[in-house]
């Protein structure tokens, strides 16, 4: 990734080289990829270390797009470098390029929403936009605060669900026609109920 966090936590990245690390992948094995930028996105000079000890440790590595093998015979071959290279930077430069166009876009919501404009985002489910902001819907409001009031009563997720699929009251957190615990507990999780955007830092 751009931030090379698919070799960090819980990622399948991660748990490959962390048994490359004890030992349990070696000499004799191989990681395949569908292309390098696959392994990572980030500036060669924080990948090529990585893959230098893969190699020393007698890992192949190899890519389906470009057809390319990285060996520790070929590791100082500067034609399979090359190509290896390639695709990294050129995906570097792509991720880099999106991420500032994300920025600069956040910086223009966050500058119209201090100018008292409201940005026409997703709604919630018990909001409307108006044009120029959001408006709410009555009936669909009665239906949050009831699930509201059933929850600080200490009715369970569950219950609650059950509750409002036996009274028919409209779902208003999925595409079906019943509740959900999925649905019910997202809705009480939701910060937009405290009037907090899902915008980052708006």
């Amino acid at each position: 990734g751009f931030h090379g966090r698919n070799r960090k936590g819980k990622a399948k990245l991660a748990d490959v080289l962390a048994r490359v690390e004890t030992g349990k992948i070696g000499k004799g094995h191989s990681i395949v990829f569908e292309n390098w930028d696959r392994f990572s996105r980030q500036p060669f000079d924080a990948v090529y270390p990585v893959v230098l000890g893969l190699l020393n440790r007698g890992v192949v590595l190899a890519s389906i797009s470009p057809e390319l093998i990285l060996t520790p015979q070929n590791k100082n071959d500067l034609q399979v470098i090359f190509s290896f290279v390639l695709p990294i930077v050129l995906g570097n430069l792509e991720s880099k390029k999106k991420s500032d166009r994300l920025k600069d876009n956040w910086t223009n919501f966050r500058k119209t929403a201090k100018t008292g404009v409201m940005l026409p985002c997703r709604c919630p489910s018990w909001l409307r936009w108006a044009g120029t902001g959001y408006l709410p819907i009555a009936e669909h409001v009665v239906i949050v605060r009831q699930v509201y009031q059933l929850a600080l009563a200490g009715t369970g997720i569950k219950q609650i669900m059950k509750t409002l699929n036996r009274q028919g009251v409209k779902n208003l957190g999925g595409r079906g026609k019943n509740w959900t615990h999925p649905t019910v507990g997202r809705l009480l999780r939701d910060k937009a109920v405290l009037g907090e955007s899902g915008a980052a830092g708006i």
